[in-house]
């Protein structure tokens, strides 16, 4: 085997072994994208949910009081905003 022979399959050698290890990395990044998308829909999910349980409590106060009771509140500290929660069930407005 001549000194280019050599070279050359060292060269190809060299090809392969990036084109493998490439390949590799690529998969494994679909892979996470795949499951971070998974994720983004199940915290999607996950927030529908909450929107609407809020609504049933919510709802709920408002079936049995047939008003909310709200109360004013201020956030601690020396700029603290005030708000109005209802009492019974914490909706605010």
């Amino acid at each position: 085997m001549s000194g280019n022979d050599y070279d050359e399959l060292h060269t190809a050698t060299i090809i392969t072994s990036f084109e493998n290890k490439h390949n590799q990395f690529i998969l494994k990044q679909q892979q996470l994208y795949k499951k971070k998308l998974e994720y983004i829909q199940m915290l999607n999910n996950i927030n529908e949910e909450i929107i609407t349980i809020e609504k049933n409590i919510e709802n709920n106060c408002l079936h049995h009081f047939d008003q909310h009771n709200y109360i004013e509140e201020r956030e601690d500290g020396m700029y603290g905003e005030v708000f109005r929660v209802c009492n019974r069930c914490n909706n605010t407005c």
